[in-house]
C-alpha cells in the first residue's frame, strides 16, 4: 500500500493505519496508479491482511499476482504474500527464502527494508535453532553496515581536510569485495584531487575485474573538476581496449561529460577509427550534444558520414547533424544531401533538414535545387516530402512551383499531393491544384491532384470538387469528383448533385 512516509509491519496493523488505509483518498490514489479493477483487487486482498485472515489473504494475493503481473502494485502484493504465508505457520526457512526472493526481485521497493528486517529475524532464530549456515548471512549484514559507517567516516574526514582520509579509503577498497561498497568508494575516490587518487581511479577503469566498477570509474573520472588531457587520453584508450560493450559505451558518454567540450577530440577519434560500429555511432551522437558544438566538430561528422563504410554509422551521423543546436548542422546536411554517393544518405539528410523550428529560406532553396538536379527518383520524392514537413507551411510556395513546372511527372504528382496536406490550405494553393487537374499534360498527375482536392477539409475543398464535377472536359474526372463529393456529406454538395441529376434528365 502506497502511503506517505515509511510504516513498519506492526504499525500497519494498528487501528490508526487501518483507518488511514481505508480512507477514500487512499483508494483514489490506488485507482489513479493501477486502474480501478486492479486497485480494487489489491484493496480486497489487503483488507484480508488487515483483518488477519491469513489464508484468504494469501489466496487473494496469489490471484492478484496472476491477473495483474505487470501492475505497479506487484511489489506490494509480493511483500504481503510473504507476510501472510509466514503467519500461516510456514517454516522459518521458507519465510527467509520468500523475503530473500522479494529483495532480489524488487531492490527499489519501499518494502525492501521491511523484508530485510524479517530476513534478519528469521536468520537469527534459525541460528538459535542450530542452523549455523544462516550465521554467515547475519555476519555479512553486519559487515555491510560497518562498511557504510566507515564510508561515512571517510567522507567526514575528507570534508575536514584530513590527510588520513585518502589512505583510509584506499585501504578499505583493497580489503573489500562487496560491489555495493566498492561502487560508493569509486564515487568517493573521485572527490579527491590528488595524483594518487587519479591513478587509482584510472587503474580501476582499466583493470578492475567488475565491468560495473569500470563503468563507474570512467563516469566519475570525467566528472572531476579538472579533467586533464591525460585523463581524456586514458578514457579513449579504455574505450579502444575494453572487451565489454557497455564499458566502451560508458567511456564515450564520459567523454561527452567533460566540461568545456574538452572530450570532443577524443570522441572524433573514436568516431573515425574505432573498429566497433556501435562505438562510432555513440561517439557521433554525443559529439553533437551540448550548446557549443564547433564548426570543426560538424565538419568531422560530415567527413565521417562521407567515409564510413557502415550504413548505421552514416545514418547516425546525419541524425547527429540534425541535433546540433541552432541548426548549425544544416550546411552539413545540405552538403550530404547534394553530394553523398549513397542515395539513402541523401534522402535521410533531406528528411532531417526539414525538421525543427528555425528552417531558413536557404534551406528550402537547397532542397528545391536538389529536387531539380538529383538523378535518383526516390531522392527527388523525399525532397518534396521534406518541403511538406516545414512548420507553418513554409514549403508550400516551393511545392506549388514544383507541382506546376517540374519536368518529372512523379515530382509533380508528389508535390500536388503534399500541397494538400498539413493544416489550413490557402485559396492560392487550392487554385493551383484545380489548375493541375484541368491542365497538366500527364493524366496520372491530374488524378493525383483530384485526390488531393478530396483531402482538403471544409467548404473550400467542396467548392473545388464542384468545379471539377461541373466543368472538367473528361467524364471520368467528373464522375470521380462526384464520388468524392458524396463522401463529404456537405449540404452544398447535395445541392450540386441534385443539380447535375436534373441536367442529365432534361428532355432533349
Amino acid at each position: 500500500m502506497r502511503t506517505a512516509g515509511k510504516l513498519s509491519t506492526n504499525a500497519i496493523l494498528s487501528l490508526f493505519v487501518i483507518l488511514c488505509l481505508l480512507s477514500p483518498a487512499t483508494v483514489s490514489a490506488q485507482e489513479s496508479k493501477g486502474g480501478d479493477e486492479a486497485a480494487g483487487a489489491y484493496q480486497q486482498a489487503y483488507n484480508l491482511i488487515l483483518d488477519e485472515k491469513w489464508d484468504d489473504a494469501a489466496k487473494s494475493l496469489e490471484s492478484f499476482l496472476e491477473s495483474y503481473a505487470e501492475n505497479p502494485w506487484v511489489d506490494d502484493a509480493r511483500f504481503w504474500q510473504c507476510y501472510a504465508e509466514s503467519k500461516l505457520g510456514k517454516s522459518l526457512e521458507e519465510a527467509f527464502n520468500c523475503y530473500r526472493a522479494f529483495v532480489t526481485n524488487f531492490p527499489d521497493s519501499k518494502w525492501k527494508d521491511d523484508a530485510e528486517t524479517h530476513m534478519i529475524k528469521a536468520a537469527d532464530q534459525l541460528v538459535r535453532e542450530g542452523k549455523i549456515e544462516y550465521k554467515a548471512f547475519i555476519e555479512a549484514r553486519k559487515k555491510n553496515e560497518d562498511k557504510e559507517v566507515a564510508l561515512s567516516a571517510i567522507m567526514a574526514l575528507q570534508a575536514m581536510g584530513s590527510e588520513q582520509a585518502l589512505p583510509a579509503l584506499l585501504e578499505m577498497m583493497q580489503n573489500t569485495q562487496d560491489n555495493a561498497a566498492r561502487e560508493k568508494s569509486v564515487f568517493l575516490l573521485s572527490r579527491f584531487e590528488s595524483p594518487e587518487a587519479r591513478e587509482k581511479l584510472i587503474g580501476l577503469a582499466k583493470n578492475d575485474p567488475s565491468s560495473q566498477i569500470r563503468e563507474k570509474a570512467l563516469f566519475w573520472l570525467a566528472q572531476k573538476d579538472a579533467v586533464s588531457a591525460e585523463d581524456i587520453q586514458a578514457i579513449v584508450g579504455i574505450v579502444n581496449n575494453d572487451s565489454d560493450a557497455k564499458v566502451r559505451e560508458q567511456g564515450v558518454f564520459a567523454l561527452s561529460q567533460v566540461q568545456g567540450r574538452k572530450g570532443a577530440p577524443g570522441m572524433i577519434s573514436l568516431a573515425r577509427n574505432h573498429p566497433d560500429p556501435n562505438v562510432r555511432q555513440k561517439a557521433l551522437f554525443w559529439l553533437s550534444q551540448g550548446g557549443s558544438v564547433s564548426d570543426e566538430d560538424i565538419q568531422a561528422i560530415v567527413d565521417i558520414v562521407n567515409s564510413d563504410s557502415d550504413t548505421k554509422v552514416r545514418e547516425q551521423g546525419v541524425f547527429a547533424l540534425s541535433q546540433v543546436q541552432g541548426r548549425k548542422g544544416a550546411p552539413g546536411m545540405i552538403s550530404l544531401a547534394r553530394n553523398h554517393p549513397d542515395p539513402n544518405v541523401r534522402r535521410l539528410a533531406l528528411f532531417w533538414l526539414a525538421q525543427g523550428d528555425a528552417v531558413s529560406a536557404e534551406d528550402i532553396q537547397a532542397i528545391v535545387d536538389i529536387i531539380n538536379n538529383d538523378s535518383d527518383v526516390k531522392v527527388r520524392e523525399q525532397g518534396v516530402f521534406a518541403l511538406s514537413q516545414f512548420r507553418g507551411r513554409k514549403g508550400a510556395p516551393a511545392m506549388t512551383n514544383l507541382a506546376r513546372n517540374h519536368q518529372d511527372p512523379g515530382v509533380r504528382e508528389k508535390a500536388v499531393f503534399w500541397l494538400s496536406q498539413g493544416g489550413p490550405v490557402s485559396a492560392e494553393d487550392i487554385q493551383t491544384i484545380v489548375d493541375i487537374v484541368f491542365n497538366d499534360s500527364d493524366q496520372k498527375v491530374q488524378r493525383s491532384a483530384l485526390l488531393a482536392l478530396s483531402q482538403i477539409s471544409g467548404e473550400q475543398g467542396v467548392d473545388a470538387l464542384i468545379t471539377v464535377a461541373r466543368e472538367h472536359p473528361e467524364k471520368d474526372f467528373r464522375m470521380q469528383a462526384i464520388r468524392f463529393l458524396q463522401r463529404t456529406g456537405s449540404p452544398r454538395a447535395e445541392e450540386v448533385l441534385l443539380e447535375l441529376i436534373k441536367q442529365g434528365t432534361k428532355e432533349e
